[in-house]
């Protein structure tokens, strides 16, 4: 499903518990997409409503993709840090993809270097692990435990 159809099914009314990671999408193209949302979504849930007794959501579209929906980021993907704050920078999480062939092993760190330069410790901490161990519950596990002592 798409992350439109996810949304606008109502899934997130019916479920406001409900966390989803949207892996290996790319990043960059999400805040220019809530933006779109919401200008459509309100344009046209009027009609939507009246004629095909479509139910409304309770919130924006772009209100459900900060508050349920979580990206992973990847090497050349800069401009979807720079945008970290229009979805959240606690629903972004750092990918490297390893074994495929688009990864970056074995420099991979370079490449983080260069895309969390100038992003503040805890925000490129969370987005390089704390938030994949916490969507994942794994922040209490040995390894876990092991990285957030490193951090």
């Amino acid at each position: 499903m798409s992350l439109a159809q996810t949304i606008l099914s109502g899934v997130f009314d019916r479920l406001p518990d409900l966390q989803i990671f949207f892996a290996e999408t790319r990043l960059g193209w999400v805040p220019f997409w809530m933006e779109e949302a919401d200008y459509w979504y309100e344009r046209h849930r009027h009609w939507s409503e009246r004629l095909l007794n479509w139910k409304p959501l309770r919130q924006r579209p772009s209100d459900y993709v900060r508050q349920h929906v979580h990206f992973s980021v990847q090497h050349v993907e800069r401009v979807a840090v720079e945008l970290r704050h229009h979805m959240g920078a606690d629903h972004i999480m750092f990918a490297t993809d390893f074994p495929h062939i688009e990864c970056d092993w074995p420099n991979t760190r370079p490449f983080a270097e260069r895309l969390f330069a100038g992003v503040p410790a805890d925000e490129a901490f969370r987005i390089a692990a704390g938030n994949m161990l916490e969507f994942f519950h794994l922040e209490h596990t040995p390894l876990g435990q092991k990285v957030r002592a490193a951090a």
